[in-house]
């Protein structure tokens, strides 16, 4: 446990890449199970929220029939979905 001693910033996962660098063949578990044992452990940092970009304002059409948008909750028939009809 000298590397966690000397590289406070590395957690389990670097620790473990490092032994196997310097060639020790130990199991990434073993290295979890002793990283705990000896009570060793990074604070978790919270994400830093973003914020929001304005947004430009929404254009009004000028005249009729200039934006059209569709409705897929009312696509349906007086008697049901059409993919439920017998024909």
């Amino acid at each position: 446990m000298a590397l966690a001693r000397e590289h406070r910033g590395w957690g389990c996962h670097q620790l473990h890449d490092q032994l196997r660098l310097e060639g020790y063949t130990i199991n990434h578990k073993r290295t979890e199970r002793l990283y705990r044992q000896h009570k060793l452990a990074l604070r978790r940092r919270r994400r830093r929220r973003l914020p929001v970009a304005a947004r430009p304002p929404r254009l009004q059409p000028i005249r009729p029939n200039l934006c059209w948008s569709l409705d897929f909750m009312g696509d349906s028939l007086a008697d049901g979905p059409a993919t439920a009809r017998s024909t």
